[in-house]
């Protein structure tokens, strides 16, 4: 479902994208070790203990190569991950996300 909501200000809008399935964009976010990248999203917390993926680039059948930015619990982790688990970096922060 795609909805346009209030922004903070009287005429900001902000676009939400709540989809089943997911959206694919083949080609975004693939990337090797030795380059850079940045992924960023502004998220609302609608309700308390929300968990799931926000933004992903994973490949299940090959060892979860890939990298994500998700929720746990209201907290915001990532995987960059080369091969599951023997090559691969898990962080989660320690506070979670305000309501709102």
């Amino acid at each position: 479902m795609r909805t346009w909501a209030a922004g903070k200000g009287a005429t900001q809008k902000v676009l939400s994208l709540q989809t089943t399935p997911a959206i694919e964009i083949a080609d975004a976010g693939d990337f090797e070790a030795d380059h850079g990248f940045t992924t960023s999203a502004w998220v609302k917390l609608g309700r308390r203990n929300q968990t799931g993926a926000i933004v992903a680039r994973m490949d299940s059948g090959n060892a979860s190569r890939g990298w994500d930015c998700w929720l746990e619990g209201d907290k915001v982790g990532t995987h960059i991950v080369s091969k599951w688990e023997d090559d691969a970096l898990k962080v989660v922060s320690q506070t979670p996300l305000q309501l709102n």
